[in-house]
């Protein structure tokens, strides 16, 4: 079961200050605990199942561990394995994996949750930008090469959709 220093007090700290849209799911806790969390907090049992886990944590928007002590938690690495953000308290060896401005001050639940916002304003920025990326080329009578070079340098762009639109805008002499 979870205990204080793995911390579950932290995570009904963040269910208290964080907004009603952002919902905290934690796996591995007994019944008891289950049935004592806010109702903000979404409580299961443990699971053996790798590929639950694995379910889980792609799922999550992020991956929070505020550990007070751990040597080198596996969960945060299970995490960023199935693309999920981690932020973690520094402490014993959860850093080490983990981005640098991803880590908080032990017991900083503010700083948590300045992270957890920017964590998820960067996600939703990528997948609004990744939907369809529109860009628009005038040729004011350009040279072929030159405009073949505008689009050469949109396209190696890290987007996953992009739309070039050529506009001509020549004069008609």
């Amino acid at each position: 079961p979870w205990s204080q220093r793995k911390g579950l007090n932290d995570f009904i700290q963040l269910s208290k200050k964080l907004p009603p849209n952002y919902k905290i799911v934690l796996v591995g806790l007994n019944k008891k605990q289950i049935k004592s969390l806010p109702n903000n907090i979404i409580g299961l049992n443990k699971t053996d199942s790798a590929i639950e886990l694995a379910e889980i944590y792609s799922t999550a928007d992020v991956f929070v561990n505020p550990t007070y002590e751990d040597n080198y938690p596996t969960t945060n690495l299970e995490a960023k394995e199935c693309g999920t953000p981690v932020i973690t308290y520094n402490t014993g060896g959860s850093p080490e994996s983990v981005l640098p401005q991803n880590v908080v001050e032990v017991g900083n639940i503010d700083g948590l949750i300045k992270r957890i916002y920017s964590v998820c304003e960067n996600m939703w920025r990528r997948i609004i930008l990744d939907k369809l990326v529109s860009v628009i080329i005038t040729t004011h009578e350009r040279d072929k090469n030159i405009l073949k070079r505008a689009i050469d340098s949109v396209l190696c762009q890290s987007y996953s959709n992009i739309e070039i639109i050529v506009v001509n805008d020549a004069p008609d002499y």
